[in-house]
């Protein structure tokens, strides 16, 4: 026979009112009032995209742009010649184009004198567009003397040259 004691009572009641606020909830939830400060973090939190980061719509590439040109950060990154600029001034830019594991400028070669680039860093953002694209020696340097340009740069260890372009607004 079952017999009612006061844990079997308790627990009970502890269950009648767990479900009694769950039924309650769900016809009332409970509108937490969140002041603008706070929405406005959630919102840039939640749609924060890369804030250095390069984007070519005719060849489908968009990446993230890092510090240096060293092996291990063009495995990942476009990388940034840190001699160059960053924002006003003349931006070189390089990323592997074939052989690696990441090869984010291996289709560069099918751009063209109008196509857009678009580059953006922190609160910087530029839409660039091509003005030459040259094959040139890989210890040719005058391309990243300071200008108004941006300068795209394919590293490969087997060429003695490097597709290189530069493009300015």
């Amino acid at each position: 026979m079952f017999k009612l004691t006061k844990v079997r009572i308790t627990y009970i009641l502890t269950l009648t009112i767990f479900f009694t606020f769950q039924i309650l909830l769900k016809e009332h939830p409970i509108q937490i009032e969140k002041s603008p400060e706070i929405q406005q973090e959630i919102q840039e939190n939640s749609a924060e995209e890369p804030k250095w980061f390069i984007e070519i719509p005719k060849i489908s590439l968009k990446a993230e742009i890092s510090e240096g040109t060293t092996k291990e950060t063009l495995n990942q990154y476009v990388g940034h010649f840190e001699k160059t600029q960053t924002e006003c001034g003349n931006i070189g830019l390089a990323a592997h184009n074939r052989g690696y594991k990441v090869n984010y400028f291996q289709n560069i070669k099918q751009l063209q004198k109008g196509d857009e680039i678009r580059y953006v860093h922190d609160k910087f953002e530029k839409i660039y567009e091509v003005e030459k694209c040259r094959i040139i020696k890989d210890t040719d340097w005058k391309y990243l003397e300071d200008t108004e340009d941006i300068y795209i740069d394919t590293e490969d260890d087997d060429d003695e040259y490097e597709y290189e372009m530069y493009t300015s607004n």
